[in-house]
């Protein structure tokens, strides 16, 4: 393998060409120290996703969206990075930092004790984001800290889920390729990141939270997809519970989740009120706005977690890494030149 490179940049995507342009065009802009390359995992987008890529130099693969996961794709595109550091970045977010990449790289170099490193994630524009979106950012921890097992036991006597006690993001995060490859993505529907990072983490290893360095986010706003994501994340959810929460002393108390997304539907006349209140009362709420849309489109995801949290055994399956569809999958992947 060739490893001349001191980072590759691993980028999955469908169907997301002007998010993709925005991110490649920061990285063209980077000041780092050392040679990269930017592959991207192409998920048979219909639109020029792939071209976008190709102009910006990425090496640019083709997953049939038939083989499809999100682990999956990871797993692939790792195989494909021919640096032992690995940043992973969602098509939808950018660095904020023009040192951004170098700043990771020497953190993750500096800790040899530590296999993956992510960072913060903040929204485009703060004052224009709805209640329910800045759900997703209130997750992160409120400083810097190392995540070991020590640190999600104490999170969860602390009362947090084990999906929030063991956070880790994929969408900006930084590992060692031997870590990947001790640890690959499983075929979770969603949160394949936390899985890995509990893989990690049970292993007497730790991945890492980095709060001075950050990355803009801001993901697409449809009500399919924010009702398929709450539906799929509280698939994931209920599965780690049940694969790891022993090892982490949960026993009966994995019955949180569940009460949770019950309590969250018996809620949706006062969610509803209050998106009306803010219409009338916050000048942010206008008609059109991503704000609006995006809380008025939360409330189909209401319902995706009830349906999550009622069919989740159904996914038991992707709680491990499907090694003969990922053979399948690595084999069937073609590399785009044009």
């Amino acid at each position: 393998m060739d490893t001349s490179y001191d980072l590759s940049i691993l980028v999955r995507v469908r169907n997301e060409r002007d998010s993709l342009d925005r991110l490649l065009t920061c990285l063209d802009e980077q000041l780092f120290d050392g040679s990269f390359e930017v592959v991207v995992v192409d998920n048979e987008s219909n639109d020029d996703s792939g071209q976008v890529a190709l102009a910006h130099g990425a090496r640019v693969f083709s997953l049939p969206r038939h083989l499809f996961t999100y682990g999956r794709a990871i797993n692939i595109g790792i195989n494909r990075c021919r640096a032992n550091f690995i940043m992973l970045l969602s098509a939808h977010v950018w660095p904020q930092e023009k040192n951004f990449l170098q700043l990771m790289v020497d953190n993750l170099r500096s800790c040899p004790k530590i296999d993956a490193i992510y960072c913060a994630q903040i929204p485009k524009c703060l004052s224009c984001i709805g209640k329910v979106e800045m759900l997703r950012f209130s997750v992160f921890p409120s400083h810097s800290c190392v995540i070991d097992e020590g640190f999600v036991r104490q999170h969860i006597e602390d009362g947090f889920s084990l999906y929030t006690a063991s956070y880790f993001s994929n969408s900006a995060c930084i590992l060692r390729r031997e870590a990947a490859c001790l640890c690959p993505m499983r075929d979770l529907p969603y949160a394949e990141e936390n899985a890995f990072a509990l893989d990690i983490l049970i292993r007497g290893r730790s991945v890492a939270y980095q709060n001075t360095l950050a990355v803009c986010y801001e993901g697409p706003v449809s009500s399919k997809r924010l009702y398929e994501q709450s539906r799929r994340q509280m698939i994931a959810e209920k599965l780690i519970e049940e694969y790891y929460g022993f090892a982490f002393g949960l026993g009966h108390k994995n019955l949180y989740t569940t009460l949770s997304a019950f309590v969250d539907v018996a809620l949706i006349p006062v969610t509803l009120i209050g998106i009306i209140y803010r219409v009338i009362f916050d000048l942010r709420y206008k008609i059109g706005s991503r704000a609006l849309m995006y809380d008025i489109f939360s409330v189909p995801g209401i319902w995706g977690r009830l349906v999550g949290v009622l069919t989740w055994r159904q996914s038991k399956n992707t709680m491990e890494v499907d090694l003969e569809r990922l053979r399948e999958a690595d084999a069937a992947t073609r590399q785009i030149y044009s």
